[in-house]
């Protein structure tokens, strides 16, 4: 049969199509169209995998190619100056040592500041020194920041005038010791404070009226003021421009009704053994009102009327002469006002 050879040597080449999917143009072939490739075929499928395949190999690259994570730059080192600051002084916030970055980032700096732990609106480095108060704490706080991340945060903190030795308190009196109505009232510094560190010391005044705090400072009391019954107290705090001291006070009080001045003394000139003349207190004057009160005697000599220099209750023999008359005059006085005098006469026999 002639057509058996052909019909094989057909089936063959129709295998070989199947096989490789297409004839090699290069070869010679029936002529017949390849057909295109569809998404159902397994080969197409086989392409899409190596597409997925190929993505995959893709997400690896970005992975290798990410930004390292950024680390936050440490704290620095913060000195605040001076560390024994006083009210006259200018604070200074200091970065002493650097931040550290370990990323190699460009570093700044934020400043902050906090008054007794509670935040403030400070954001330099100098804090001026009107701003702060005796025994008040304040502490600088320093961030460091790498461009992108706050590191956390250095501090320093001083109080102020923590080494500073306040002064002593100083002695104090009012006069008049004995307060009248209507006359004024001075607060006297009689002995001053002192200052261990040598500081300049200077006096806060004011003053209570019957124990209730007055609007009233300075030294003075007006008289216009000073009425009957009322008590006065003057109080002086020392300060050195760093540190309060102790308080000083003294009180003196009006004395309330008609002022009474002492009574008249009753006096004797004696002519003693040696010719000399003494002016002697036979009554002393009484204070009303105040048994407490101590009485002293302003003396005062006349030879035949005229007044002389002597102040004492005595006359030296030697400085009279035979028919002279001399008189003696004792004025009391309580502290507060005179009273009338006492007087006595002695003719030199």
């Amino acid at each position: 049969m002639v057509w058996l050879p052909l019909l094989l040597s057909l089936l063959g080449l129709v295998a070989a199509i199947s096989l490789s999917g297409c004839a090699d143009p290069a070869e010679p072939s029936p002529s017949f169209d390849c057909p295109e490739p569809t998404g159902d075929d397994d080969d197409s499928v086989g392409d899409d995998d190596d597409s997925v395949g190929d993505d995959d190999d893709s997400a690896g690259d970005d992975d290798d190619n990410s930004t390292p994570a950024n680390s936050p730059p440490g704290p620095p080192t913060v000195q605040l100056l001076p560390a024994d600051a006083g009210v006259e002084d200018n604070l200074h916030c200091l970065v002493t040592e650097a931040a550290e970055d370990s990323d190699g980032d460009p570093i700044s700096y934020r400043f902050s500041w906090l008054q007794d732990g509670a935040k403030t609106e400070r954001s330099t480095s100098l804090l001026p020194a009107a701003e702060t108060t005796y025994n008040e704490e304040w502490t600088c706080q320093v961030a460091a920041n790498d461009g992108s991340t706050w590191g956390a945060a250095g501090s320093s903190a001083v109080r102020i005038g923590a080494n500073n030795s306040p002064p002593t308190a100083p002695g104090l009196i009012i006069e008049p010791a004995n307060a009248e109505v209507g006359s004024p009232l001075y607060c006297l510094i009689d002995e001053a404070s002192e200052d261990a560190d040598g500081d300049p010391v200077y006096y806060s005044f004011s003053w209570e009226l019957n124990e209730v705090p007055s609007d009233y400072s300075g030294s003075l009391i007006a008289g216009d003021l000073v009425e009957d019954g009322d008590c006065w107290t003057c109080v002086v705090v020392p300060y050195d421009h760093t540190s309060v001291g102790p308080t000083a006070a003294d009180t003196v009080c009006a004395a309330g009704g008609a002022v009474i001045p002492p009574t008249q003394p009753t006096v004797e000139i004696v002519l003693g053994p040696d010719g000399s003349l003494e002016c002697v207190i036979t009554v002393a004057s009484e204070a009303p009102g105040d048994p407490t009160a101590v009485i002293t005697y302003l003396f005062a000599w006349t030879v035949d009327g005229i007044s002389t220099s002597v102040v004492v209750s005595e006359i030296q023999a030697g400085d009279t002469n035979t028919g002279e008359t001399w008189t003696c005059s004792a004025t009391p006085y309580d502290g507060f006002q005179f009273g009338d005098p006492g007087e006595d006469s002695f003719t030199i026999p």
